[in-house]
């Protein structure tokens, strides 16, 4: 759940932003970040400030992919690329070389 939505500020596009994120984290890791925690504790740790997301990826994910996940899942949303800017990143664009609108 993104920051802004545990915090209780509401939804918008940019926690699914967030989303893609952790979705990515998890195809690539194969569990959700922070699923060490119990939910409620995940929400919380999310919720009280940024978190070093990139201590969740594995050394061996590409810098492609870091840089993908390290834009979705800035702690403001306000920070985080809209979606035509993250399907700009290499990591989208190197597998499907397509123009977005």
């Amino acid at each position: 759940m993104a920051p802004e939505i545990s915090g209780g500020q509401g939804y918008g596009r940019e926690a699914d932003i967030w989303s893609v994120g952790c979705t990515v984290i998890e195809m690539l890791t194969g569990k959700p970040p922070l699923s060490y925690f119990q939910t409620e504790a995940a929400r919380s740790k999310i919720a009280s400030g940024p978190i070093d997301i990139m201590t969740l990826v594995p050394l061996n994910v590409s810098q492609d992919a870091r840089a993908f996940i390290g834009a979705a899942l800035k702690w403001k949303p306000d920070e985080r690329p809209s979606s035509p800017e993250l399907q700009r990143y290499a990591f989208v664009t190197k597998w499907y070389p397509v123009t977005f609108i």
